[in-house]
Parts: structure tokens; sequence; C-alpha cells
């Protein structure tokens, strides 16, 4: 320990050291702590375990457990559930393979045992089995629970106070800091999926302007979707353009190729300069394929305008169709105003459903790629910025495109129906 005191043992096997993960185990290659020179039996105790996990481990891992608990402990269970077993409090995300936590639990004198991932509060209550939970000092075990529920993978570091360290104090242990609390939606929640000047992203494969080529329509059911230039440190950006209540992510794959994002983290700013993540940086599951849409729900609404999705795991290439879920607004004017550029009224209260299936909106005076198909307006050789001044100076086409079948130049489109929909 680098405050002195009792050393880790090895009853079960050596291990050995990774530069970069920290000390490398093996299945059933646990740790054991004798702390009574440090600790006397504690009401109260802080835990903070710095790991990875290995992958294809489809059992119940343990990771923390003291003389007297029985079979309890700290688990994460078949299902990646980070978990204190004899108990009821469980986290709702997922511990996944070979991704670094910072992995919390605390006791106070008054019984309660708290659950943390990376410093966020995700599990709490009064606990009577097992003594409370009480600490035993004189034999602590980590890394290996009963017969052949033992973890593999890599640990950074152990900490261990001999008190509870209180949520701020948790967060900031572990390097936390959350956007700003809102309140629950009173009214009711609507999906925000904003005109295409309303995104951004780190990369667009191809450079593309947002709106502009198959790679950057990031729209919700839009034709296509973003596509990421690069692969890693990537992210989509949605600014909802004032500070509100944003209560969870909607997403969707690529329409045309095998391209989603499967897992995902995000971000909020106020400002769009300082930038904080929601429940401490927990992983979201995204798609599964293209087009199926999948809501994710915060555990706690933020206040906030900006929304940042950074992909971490996905299909082909980082490719996401995003919204955000906002809470309704009170109805201004006693009046709703739908201008069809999106489902919400301008003027507050509920949102348009499609309770029958989708269309798609279109950006009017866009840049399509050349795999679209309409009537064919009309046709010069000129470079794109004077195409689309073309465009705009004729009110019946809709969209434009610099190559159709394989010939290049500036075509003018009309007929949105088949623009979209070849089948007629």
């Amino acid at each position: 320990s680098g405050t002195g005191g009792a050393s880790l043992e090895r009853p079960w096997g050596q291990g050995h050291w990774n530069n970069n993960y920290g000390y490398r185990f093996h299945k059933g290659q646990g740790l054991t702590l004798d702390a009574s020179k440090c600790f006397k039996k504690s009401e109260s105790y802080s835990l903070i375990m710095d790991l990875r996990l290995d992958s294809g481990q489809a059992y119940a891992r343990g990771l923390f457990k003291v003389k007297g608990w029985q079979a309890n402990g700290l688990y994460v269970t078949k299902k990646g559930s980070l978990t204190l077993l004899a108990s009821r409090l469980a986290c709702q995300e997922e511990i996944r393979s070979n991704v670094n936590y910072k992995i919390g639990l605390t006791r106070s004198k008054s019984s309660v045992v708290s659950l943390y991932l990376n410093g966020y509060l995700c599990g709490s209550g009064k606990v009577k089995t097992n003594d409370g939970f009480t600490m035993n000092p004189k034999e602590v075990v980590f890394l290996r629970g009963n017969s052949d529920n033992a973890a593999s993978g890599y640990i950074k570091s152990i900490r261990l106070w001999k008190s509870a360290l209180q949520q701020s104090q948790m967060m900031k242990k572990c390097g936390c800091k959350l956007p700003r609390a809102a309140g629950k939606c009173s009214k009711g929640m609507i999906t925000y999926s904003p005109k295409y000047a309303k995104y951004s992203a780190s990369s667009t494969y191809g450079g593309r302007k947002m709106g502009r080529s198959y790679n950057s329509r990031p729209r919700l059911n839009a034709q296509s979707g973003w596509v990421s230039g690069h692969y890693h440190d990537q992210y989509l950006q949605i600014d909802i353009g004032q500070n509100r209540t944003i209560s969870g992510i909607v997403s969707q794959g690529h329409s045309d190729w095998n391209y989603w994002t499967t897992t995902f983290t995000v971000k909020v700013s106020e400002d769009g300069s300082k930038w904080k993540q929601i429940e401490c940086g927990r992983i979201f599951s995204g798609n599964k394929d293209r087009n199926t849409m999948v809501r994710n729900m915060f555990a706690d609404p933020v206040y906030g305008r900006y929304v940042r999705l950074y992909p971490k795991t996905w299909s082909g290439r980082p490719s996401l169709r995003a919204g955000v879920t906002l809470c309704e607004k009170k109805c201004s004017e006693a009046r709703l105003d739908f201008q069809m550029d999106g489902f919400i009224s301008k003027t507050g209260g509920p949102m348009l459903t499609t309770p029958w299936g989708e269309g798609r909106f279109i950006d009017p005076k866009g840049e399509y790629d050349s795999s679209i198909s309409g009537t064919v307006l009309e046709y010069s050789h000129v470079k794109d910025a004077r195409c689309r001044k073309k465009c705009e100076k004729r009110p019946d086409c809709v969209a434009y495109t610099a190559r159709q079948g394989g010939h290049r130049g500036c075509y003018l489109m009309g007929d949105v129906r088949q623009l979209y929909d070849n089948s007629g």
C-alpha cells in the first residue's frame, strides 16, 4: 500500500504486471488482505477498485468479500450487472468486457450500503443480511468468489477507507463531474431531430457538410445517415437551440449500408465548451441493425443545450442517425403550429406520432448523392456552388446532384416522391 500497512497476498498463484493496465490476474488468482492492524471491525468503510475484466466469462465473477459474508459479496453477474449478493442492490448499467471501470462500494454507520460505477451512484439502500455487510478486516478477499466464481482481467488500484465517502467525494475520487440535474418531465416527452444545420460532427466520411451527401444525414429516419471520417474518438453533436431538460437519446443505424453504432457514451454542455459525461461515462447499448429505433433513457434528466454521442463499438464504421428526448413544453397562445420540418410544434405542446409508419423530411435545396432517382429538371456542366444557386432559383427544384449514372455535371432534381421511393 502507498500509505503503509499490510501487503496483498497471492495464495492462489502469482499473476504478472502490465505497464498499461496494472496487475494481470487469471481465473482463480485472487488476492487476500489482513488489514486488522489498520482497521478494526468496521461498520463504515469505502472501497474503490480500478479494474478491467476479460471477455468470454459467462458466470458470476466475485470482486470483493470478507470473512462472515459466507457466499455473498460484490459480484458481476452472468448478465453483467454489478450487484451485492444477498441484497437487492444492483446497478442498471452493464459491466462490459475489456473496458476500464472504477467500481465503488460504501457502507455507512446507519447500515446504508451504496454501489458506484466510475463515481456515479447506481444503487443504495439499507441491508440487513450478513450483519449488514460490516467489514471484518482480518480476512478480505479480492477478485475471487466461491468455487469457480472467479474473475480474470487487470487491476490498476485498490483503495480502502475506514469511513463512508459521501457521493460528492466518491465522484471526485473517480474523476467524475455530472451535468446540472433537471427535474422529471411533468407533461410528457418529445423526440427532437432537428434540421441538418443543427447537427455537427468530429468528422464526416468524404468531408461533406451536414445534409449534403449520404454520409452526412444524421436525422432520424433520414435516407442514409452520418458516417465518421475516422474510427476513434469521433462524435455526432446535436444543438437543441437553448438549454432544456434532456431525458435520453434515440438512435438508428445507416439506412443503406450495414453500418451502425452498437455502444456509445454521451456528453452534455450548456455552452458548447465545457462538457460533462452522462452518468460518469455510462456506456449505452445502441443499434443491432440499420433501421430499428433504439431509445435510451438517462437515469436522471439533465440540463443542457448541446449533446454529443461518442461511438465506442460499431458494425462496419461509426455511423448514426440520432435525436434527443426532451420534456414537452406547455402550449403557448393556446395553439399548435407544425411546420413539417419535424414532428414538434413551434408553439410547444405534444408532438405528432407516426403509428402507421414514418416518411422522411427533405432538406430544401439540398445536395444529394448519385444514388438518388427522380425527375431531372435541368442539366448543365457547372461546379457545385453554381449548381446550388441554380436550384435555389427554381421553385420546382428540391435537390441537386453532381453525378447521375456515372456522368458528372449539375443535375437539378424534382419529384420528391420518386427521389426516395422508386417503387411508386
